[in-house]
């Protein structure tokens, strides 16, 4: 039984403990606003599960005939087994990157925010103190990213850690090499070429070794609330991230990769590129027109509220429950 709920259940196959996951908050939010939101929200059992690909839930097992599956971790986006679809009515699952083609009752789930990220009070986004901000892993797929800084503001050292990037990142996810490539983009540390401070005025551009190895989440939630611009780059293995909710929540303008094709991702909310090459053209336009920077922000802000928020994930939940269940 999860926070009083006799009918939500955190799932026994989870790989991780419940009190130690990241969304921890972020499920009780949800389960809050399902109560509030959803008529027959006791008339099902919800089960929570953390689990990377492959691994099934013990929840299958349970006969009761109207269950609900809400499952996170899997970052590569993998559908459930036959065996698992069939067990429950409908299932949510975060990373799904397209619409099933195999299942009515699959459907992609946002990712929310970590709990040790608090909400900070909205700045007027042209009061702010930072124009642009990104503290994160540098991982194989933000070496385009990393490029981009680094052309745009050539230096010996960043040239250097370009290419060395550019051969670390063939083998990163490389079994056999991953603990060589590692060591080779550990130069690019020990060279002091991840910071990008000067590519923009009044910025932090940062990159670190791995993920939560930046700023403390006290510092990293004040920063947000203090950026008017936020990067946010691919992930080690898709678009997706905290980073675009919790820049949404302080009412950041976000600049993302192209995420999944999803209902409550809604392009017109953020800023999505194809390449980061152009990235620093389309930063001084934004900077340069501040009342464009002000609608910007209102409505990444309202998207976050209206869809993206736990009020926002509930409701998306129960559209999705009382048109399975309605057939």
């Amino acid at each position: 039984m999860l926070f009083g709920f006799e009918n939500a259940f955190y799932d026994t196959a989870s790989i991780y403990d419940f009190a130690d996951t990241n969304q921890y908050d972020y499920v009780r939010e949800v389960l809050e606003a399902l109560a509030v939101t959803m008529p027959s929200f006791k008339n099902f059992r919800f089960y929570f599960f953390c689990a990377t690909a492959g691994i099934e839930p013990d929840a299958v097992k349970d006969p009761f005939p109207h269950k609900i599956l809400i499952q996170w971790e899997d970052q590569l986006g993998t559908e459930p087994s036959e065996q698992v679809m069939a067990a429950f009515e409908v299932v949510f699952k975060t990373h799904i990157r397209k619409p099933s083609q195999r299942y009515g009752n699959l459907f992609s789930y946002p990712l929310g925010i970590p709990r040790k990220i608090k909400e900070r009070p909205i700045i007027p986004i042209n009061e702010r103190k930072y124009d642009v901000f990104y503290v994160g892993n540098l991982n194989k797929n933000r070496v385009p990213f990393y490029q981009a800084l680094a052309l745009h503001s050539p230096t010996l050292k960043r040239l250097i850690s370009l290419s060395i990037l550019r051969v670390a990142s063939r083998y990163e996810y490389n079994r056999r090499l991953r603990n060589w490539s590692l060591r080779l983009k550990n130069i690019v540390f020990k060279l002091g070429a991840t910071l990008f401070n000067d590519v923009f005025d009044s910025s932090w551009i940062e990159f670190t070794r791995s993920f939560e190895a930046g700023l403390p989440p006290g510092k990293y939630a004040e920063t947000l609330a203090q950026s008017k611009i936020v990067f946010s780059p691919k992930g080690f293995f898709n678009t997706e991230c905290f980073r675009f909710y919790e820049a949404l929540r302080q009412g950041c303008i976000v600049i993302t990769e192209k995420l999944p094709v999803t209902e409550y991702y809604h392009s017109d909310c953020y800023i999505e590129v194809d390449t980061w090459k152009n990235v620093s053209n389309l930063v001084r336009l934004l900077l340069v027109d501040k009342e464009k920077m002000e609608q910007l922000s209102k409505r990444g802000r309202n998207y976050y509220e209206e869809v993206l928020s736990p009020m926002g994930v509930a409701k998306y939940i129960t559209s999705k429950i009382t048109n399975q269940h309605g057939r």
